[in-house]
């Protein structure tokens, strides 16, 4: 008999008496301190995906991190059980999901192979809709276009730490104008050396991850996190 797994996009942190099981891509892992971790090891946070696309964001708090940490690979399918739902208000959200996961320090997490399911699945924004957005604390989102500008790699140095990032513009080309990127660190220095390397007449770029920034009253995206394709 074949295993039943819930649909990512039927969590729901209202139904605190439901026990979820899902099967799920990890497709990005970061850490992330509070100024209330500062002294601690960081939360690890994860992006899971199902077969169907849908995401949620997952939370592994510090006492539990080494419990699962090891286990844990981007690109890798899991199964994971007995963990708890929550609702997802943080003030910058991985996906729009209204939940969000935390994992227990009994929750179940075991590594799967099933190559039927999907490597990627975007689910791409449009210019139009990223040029009037108002809302710098939105979910993060992916996006395609046409590489139709570039500028140079800019260095400067803040608090002592040295930084480089690189301006883009990219076209959807459904006629709803250009949006403008910024690529950060290794995410600039990527796309430079790929065009060097790989001279061509166009470059499609996909941008996965990417941040909504409001910028001198006009909306743009950030890949200061993310990931590049």
């Amino acid at each position: 008999m074949a295993s039943t797994f819930n649909n990512v996009k039927d969590i729901d942190a209202s139904h605190d008496n439901l026990s979820y099981r899902i099967k799920v891509r990890v497709i990005k892992i970061w850490t992330l301190s509070t100024a209330e971790q500062k002294f601690q090891k960081p939360m690890l946070e994860l992006v899971v995906m199902d077969n169907q696309g849908d995401r949620i964001q997952c939370s592994i708090r510090n006492p539990h991190r080494r419990l699962f940490e090891a286990d844990l690979t981007e690109g890798k399918i899991y199964t994971i059980s007995n963990f708890s739902v929550a609702q997802n208000d943080l003030k910058y959200k991985a996906t729009n999901h209204v939940s969000r996961i935390y994992f227990k320090r009994d929750t179940q997490l075991r590594v799967v192979q099933d190559p039927l399911f999907l490597t990627h699945i975007f689910c791409f924004v449009p210019n139009e809709v990223i040029l009037n957005h108002t809302n710098a604390q939105s979910h993060l989102i992916d996006v395609i276009g046409l590489l139709t500008a570039k500028g140079d790699i800019i260095e400067f140095t803040k608090n002592g730490k040295k930084s480089i990032y690189i301006v883009i513009e990219l076209d959807d080309l459904r006629g709803n104008g250009t949006i403008r990127c910024t690529l950060w660190e290794e995410f600039a220095t990527k796309l430079v050396k790929h065009m060097e390397e790989t001279p061509t007449l166009e470059y499609i770029l996909i941008i996965q991850f990417a941040k909504f920034n409001l910028f001198k009253g006009s909306s743009r995206i950030d890949s200061e996190f993310l990931c590049v394709k």
